[in-house]
């Protein structure tokens, strides 16, 4: 199991000019004019724009499993250089979005049986953690997490057509509990893929959300526990052709052409 994944991690804060915060950089008076710190600004936000549009194609599905992505191309879709390219790449890569093949370049992952089951688990174990730190409050929040990962825009406009993506991502806010709701957000991005292909194998499952919402809403924990125990179980026994499909969707995309 992944510990940058797994909901019980510490989650450290990067260290200031590391290319990595995602925070907007201070405006500090008196480096106003300083040339190194408007450098340094600059190519922070080279590097979250380019994050930010890497990461929503991936989410969206504009990258598909099993694809290379290659850094020059990229760079010249987002008129930008390599360098914050590949630092984003290599951000994403630690998040289990992409994959580094040593010498080969990056690759969209392409989730095996047991990339699934393991995703799952995590995302079980997440789920459960939010709806008893839910239950624990008398209050539940309604809303997002403070200093969740932001679904305005863009990223909102993705997940718009993955209901159980919005669902977990809702279970999670409950818990009030902002480390809880980055890591587990991760994770419910990794499944983007496999959620797609789901759907399309199992179109019923999707009217399971209201219920969700509904449970939620109510404040009902004990139900949202058990639905969530049984959900993954069955998601457990469907990881096979699930990762099937995405196989066969790979090999459809990259059968040459014979004329």
């Amino acid at each position: 199991m992944s510990d940058y994944l797994h909901p019980n991690r510490r989650v450290s804060e990067p260290k200031a000019g590391s290319g990595f915060e995602l925070s907007q950089p201070n405006a500090d008076a008196g480096h106003v004019n300083d040339p190194s710190s408007k450098a340094e600004s600059e190519r922070r936000d080279s590097f979250l724009h380019v994050y930010r549009h890497l990461r929503l194609d991936l989410v969206s599905g504009n990258r598909k499993p099993g694809d290379q992505i290659i850094v020059t191309d990229a760079a010249r879709r987002l008129s930008t250089s390599p360098t914050p390219v590949r630092e984003a790449l290599a951000r994403l890569s630690g998040e289990r979005l992409v994959e580094d093949r040593r010498h080969y370049g990056f690759y969209v992952p392409l989730p095996s049986w047991f990339d699934l089951l393991e995703l799952y688990d995590l995302c079980e174990l997440h789920l459960v953690a939010a709806v008893r730190a839910a239950a624990g409050t008398s209050q539940p929040a309604t809303g997002p997490a403070p200093h969740a990962v932001s679904m305005t825009g863009d990223f909102a406009a993705a997940m718009a057509d993955d209901p159980f993506g919005c669902a977990h991502l809702s279970i999670l806010s409950l818990s009030k509990n902002a480390r809880l709701v980055v890591a587990g957000r991760l994770v419910i991005d990794c499944l983007a893929a496999a959620r797609r292909v789901e759907t399309g194998l199992y179109p019923k499952d999707v009217d399971q959300v209201q219920y969700l919402a509904e449970q939620s809403r109510a404040g009902l924990w004990r139900n949202l526990f058990v639905w969530i125990r049984e959900d993954f179980r069955v998601r457990h026994l469907r990881a096979e052709p699930v990762a099937y499909a995405l196989a066969a969707e790979h090999r459809a995309r990259n059968r040459p052409n014979i004329v």
